[in-house]
């Protein structure tokens, strides 16, 4: 004989009403919202060589040039590995670095081409495909790629155009993570009139000497390139 459903108890209530009750009346925990950090922290981490970066969120390593992972004990860790950091001195540096809650580095967002220098990022040298995205530090990279890639676009090349026009070279790059061309942006160049060579010594290391040999450096440079090319280019099938 089956029995039907007890009636409710007013006294001792229903268990499986009462317990999804109390399940809807449990709340998670609400998550602090990222904060931004006090001037004293900041000095704090300027002394430790370390800048609070904005508006991207990120620990920028000054000696280093690059964005550090701020998930546990990475920032602390590194500057006792890397840059020999006492451990007094590191002390609450990891609790006040994830009390700030910054995105991993890999997520930020690249600035665009053309902006200003940041003062604490590392400067990458490098040059740019201009039938393309496509950016590298090493010249046989860039025309491997040329190769690859733009065949037609460089064979008029051969007929007497310099290779060279098809890349954008002496390019500066920066970038939040260590050594990641791909990801970089273009830093803008800075303007800095090149001397007369009748008013400089060669012999000294003025401003203006350096600026001299500086330019004589960029100049060699497009000229590997353009020879690393043309290499290339015999070497590729008609």
């Amino acid at each position: 004989m089956m029995m039907g459903s007890l009636p409710y108890d007013p006294i001792r209530g229903d268990s499986q009403a009462s317990e999804s009750t109390n399940r809807s009346r449990i709340r998670s925990p609400p998550t602090s919202a990222p904060r931004t950090s006090s001037t004293k922290e900041r000095e704090r981490l300027l002394a430790l060589g370390l800048y609070y970066n904005e508006p991207e969120r990120a620990i920028v390593c000054t000696r280093c040039g690059f964005a550090l992972k701020t998930d546990t004990d990475r920032v602390s860790r590194h500057l006792g590995e890397k840059h020999d950091i006492t451990r007094k001195a590191r002390w609450g540096l990891n609790k006040l670095v994830q009390s700030l809650q910054l995105p991993d580095p890999t997520r930020l967002p690249a600035r665009p081409d053309g902006s200003a220098k940041h003062p604490h990022l590392a400067l990458m040298k490098g040059a740019a495909c201009k039938h393309c995205k496509f950016r590298s530090t090493s010249s046989v990279v860039l025309a491997q790629h040329l190769r690859r890639s733009h065949k037609h676009e460089t064979r008029s090349s051969l007929r007497g155009l310099w290779l060279r026009d098809h890349i954008d070279d002496r390019l500066v790059f920066q970038n939040w993570l260590s050594n990641d061309i791909h990801s970089a942006w273009i830093v803008k160049p800075e303007t800095q009139p090149l001397p007369h060579l009748c008013e400089v010594d060669g012999n000294d290391d003025s401003p203006a000497s350096r600026a001299i040999r500086m330019r004589v450096e960029e100049i060699c440079s497009g000229e590997k390139i353009h020879l690393a090319l043309k290499r290339l280019l015999r070497r590729s099938p008609a």
